[in-house]
């Protein structure tokens, strides 16, 4: 029983963290937002994801005999890394659409990063 529920948990775990990495981008994108509000919050939630998960395991796909299993062996999801990616991406769509990047840059050196271009 208790394998059963460390099993579940784990499993919960990993749906929160496939969700974050998939609003990531919107996250990031808020960090540009007219709304000083909106970008305080989206700085906020990017910095917990930082503090809290900054590295999470998850299911690691094994390719066998040219079919695809999915087990439980571990592979290392980097945060730090993802978000600065994610950064640097949306600074080169909103110079390559003429915006400014002031907020996106003011909101990554307070995470911590440097947008360089």
């Amino acid at each position: 029983m208790h394998v059963l529920l460390h099993k579940i948990e784990w499993f919960t775990n990993l749906l929160v963290h496939i969700h974050m990495q998939c609003r990531l981008p919107a996250t990031i994108r808020c960090l540009s937002h007219p709304s000083a509000h909106v970008r305080a919050l989206s700085t906020s939630v990017l910095r917990d994801i930082l503090n809290t998960c900054s590295i999470i395991y998850g299911p690691k796909r094994q390719q066998k005999n040219d079919i695809h299993n999915l087990y439980f062996n571990l592979d290392v999801i980097d945060w730090r890394a993802d978000i600065e990616k994610c950064l640097i991406w949306e600074a080169h769509n909103q110079l390559s659409n003429g915006m400014s990047i002031e907020y996106l840059n003011t909101a990554a050196r307070d995470l911590g990063f440097a947008i360089s271009i």
